[in-house]
């Protein structure tokens, strides 16, 4: 049987693919009042958060290493010099120029702009993962907030008929069709109804403020979330396809597997710095009244003491850490694909037995349960007790339907496979 609940809102389907909307978001959430919608968050959030500008900085920070690591590292030297001579009484000048250059190892260069490269590589790699982390916190922050404002449309319709309810008592208690005491439980549940209400805003403003923090706005002035949250959820995907999914899109554990790349890069590059370069120089002078001499020659450090040996040792010891961090990282991913799919598919059936069992509107059930104990039809006991349990249904399916919804997006993101807006992500490529 189909339902449909007008007083939080119709269906929503967390997006699975995600698409940049076409409209703006302003430049600034001004009052408390503006609405954003999911895909106006994934906008506000990729093109401001901090998170991702530092991202963008350090793909930006490894390019600029990569170009440094590609420029040759020696620049020729250039020296004069020159002196008075005096001999049998006469003074003369002394004039000397030298022109020196260190030539770098091929070998050496070929290790130094491997490792700045693969570094490049892995930051650029790793920006993706960024990215997707934080389009879940902006889907999960956006769907607790759904879910708060909904929670919050059933304890104001509790909070009302409550209020109802005490009214008709009050009334029935003049026709001494109602006790003393009917009237105190309907005056208390009255008093419970509203403090609840209270609560649930407070959760309600918190979430709000949550959000704006996770698109990149200020947590004084939050969005109101505009958006539906219950619907059918997709259907649980096999674990395997997951699996293969991840093994290929994690952007988090390529990025390991090249940080690893970089370490065995730098090792080489310590390696091959233990050879010492070769300076060569020439030499022009002349002597005041003599003969101009013009010579050159080279010069070479011995590696008698210093042969690198500590940089080996360190950079062989972080390419092994380097190994094992991509290994758990592996390992990491693993675990929370499955625990991932297992909370999906807890939740996804939960939410599902639920919404075949809880019929009907909350608003249409509370007025025949007013219109019933009205025309005397029930008693306050039992407008009690079926009033409650209508409410913590309505309740216990907002929350199921959240938590599917969260667990969903933490699936999506464990398989690397959480569709992103459209960024700019070729502008810290280039």
């Amino acid at each position: 049987m189909q339902r449909s609940r007008s007083i939080y809102g119709p269906v929503f389907a967390v997006a699975v693919a995600l698409v940049v909307a076409t409209t703006a978001l302003p430049e600034e959430l001004s009052t408390l009042e503006d609405k954003v919608t999911l895909e106006q968050a994934l906008e506000s959030a990729f093109s401001r958060h901090p998170e991702l500008r530092s991202a963008r900085s350090g793909v930006a920070a490894a390019r600029g290493k990569l170009r440094g690591a590609e420029t040759y590292p020696f620049n020729p030297e250039l020296g004069f010099d020159g002196g008075a001579r005096t001999e049998s009484g006469e003074t003369s000048a002394d004039f000397g120029a030298e022109l020196s250059q260190e030539l770098e190892r091929p070998k050496k260069r070929e290790a130094r702009i491997a490792w700045a490269r693969t570094g490049f590589l892995a930051e650029r790699a790793r920006y993706p993962r960024v990215a997707r982390v934080l389009a879940a916190r902006v889907h999960s922050a956006f769907v607790t907030a759904l879910q708060a404002r909904d929670l919050l449309a059933v304890a104001n319709a509790d909070a009302e008929l409550a209020g109802r309810v005490y009214e008709l008592t009050e009334r029935r208690l003049r026709r001494g069709a109602a006790t003393q005491l009917e009237l105190n439980l309907a005056e208390a549940e009255l008093g419970r109804a509203e403090g609840r209400t209270q609560a649930v805003e407070g959760t309600y403003q918190t979430a709000r403020a949550e959000l704006a923090e996770a698109i990149g706005v200020s947590p004084l002035s939050p969005p109101v979330p505009d958006g539906t949250l219950d619907g059918a959820v997709p259907a649980v995907p096999r674990l395997k396809e997951l699996a293969a999914t991840a093994r290929e899109n994690r952007a988090d554990v390529e990025a390991l597997r090249l940080f690893e790349n970089q370490s065995a890069a730098a090792h080489e590059l310590a390696r091959v710095s233990a050879w010492p370069n070769l300076k060569l120089r020439g030499f022009a002078a002349r002597e005041a009244k003599r003969e101009t001499i013009i010579g050159g020659g080279f010069s070479v450090p011995l590696p008698v003491f210093n042969r690198n040996q500590g940089d080996v040792a360190v950079t062989r010891a972080e390419q092994e850490r380097a190994t094992a961090a991509r290994e758990h990282a592996e390992l990491l991913a693993l675990k929370e694909l499955s625990s991932t799919h297992a909370n999906y598919r807890a939740a996804a059936g939960a939410a599902q037995k639920l919404r075949a069992r809880v019929l009907g509107t909350l608003e249409n059930n509370l007025a025949l349960l007013e219109k019933a104990y009205s025309a005397g039809k029930t008693t306050w006991s039992e407008v009690l007790v079926i009033r409650r349990s209508l409410i913590n249904a309505e309740r216990e399916l907002i929350d199921a339907e959240a938590a599917a919804r969260r667990a969903w997006i933490a699936l999506e993101l464990a398989a690397g496979r959480l569709p992103l807006p459209t960024i700019s992500l070729e502008e810290t490529t280039r």
